[in-house]
């Protein structure tokens, strides 16, 4: 009996190797990427879960850009648009807006503009050496 439990088990998770082989869908793992790396090969990271470290800004939209001189200067080749964020979420995020900070989430290219268009993390902390942050507030948005 005990054997054919575990026969039953194993053709299961052979048929679920198989159906996620075939499909392509395989879980995706968050890569650390710097933000130079990120613009400088955007198509690499296409539809991927990335984290990266950058100056978080807030004029007409959210971005995430290299640098606060590219920031002060509207270099937007060395940026990142932020999208698809509630209200409540552009509420939380407000409290880091004009500093470092790290952005983690799907990254996709629309428009010809690279574009998070799935933040789920903001992080503020002094985890760059070329930091000079103030902002620590940490958190998640949309439960994640």
């Amino acid at each position: 009996m005990l054997y054919l439990n575990c026969k039953s088990q194993i053709k299961k998770l052979v048929t679920l190797a198989v159906c996620i082989s075939l499909t392509g869908c395989v879980p995706t793992e968050e890569v650390e990427v710097a933000m130079v790396a990120l613009i400088a090969n955007a198509k690499q990271y296409q539809h991927r879960e990335v984290k990266t470290f950058g100056y978080l800004t807030m004029s007409d939209e959210l971005r995430l850009f290299l640098n606060r001189e590219d920031a002060l200067s509207g270099n937007y080749y060395h940026s990142v648009s932020i999208q698809q964020l509630s209200e409540r979420d552009m509420q939380q995020i407000d409290a880091c807006v004009n500093q470092y900070v790290s952005v983690a989430g799907t990254v996709d290219i629309k428009n010809n503009q690279l574009v998070f268009s799935q933040a789920v993390r903001f992080e503020g902390g002094d985890n760059n050496i070329y930091s000079k942050l103030v902002c620590n507030h940490n958190f998640n948005i949309r439960g994640q």
